[in-house]
């Protein structure tokens, strides 16, 4: 088996990187969402408490985000044997016998 050279492996890596922002930011987006529409309905969002409730959101979907990136490669890898980028270059993850 060869090894994966150094572009391959950027190429397929700024794929994953794409596929997992756009999954996280929407998966944040949607999260936060849902948070907001629960805070607002309960009267805790208030003009005066805007900024740190601004500071809450830009929590929940940068941790959404992670664990979105967390997720994508740890599915892929272990369902495939590699994630769509490193399919695209065709590079498979293997077990070293």
């Amino acid at each position: 088996m060869q090894k994966p050279g150094f572009w391959s492996l950027c190429g397929a890596y700024v794929v994953d990187f794409i596929i997992a922002q756009i999954g996280g930011a929407i998966a944040g987006g949607v999260l936060s969402f849902f948070v907001g529409l629960i805070l607002g309905a309960s009267g805790i969002i208030t003009p005066a408490n805007m900024s740190s409730v601004t500071v809450i959101f830009f929590l929940i979907g940068a941790l959404a985000g992670l664990l979105v990136f967390i997720f994508y490669f740890a599915f892929c890898e272990s369902r495939w044997g590699s994630s769509l980028g490193k399919k695209i270059f065709k590079i498979s993850v293997v077990k070293n016998q």
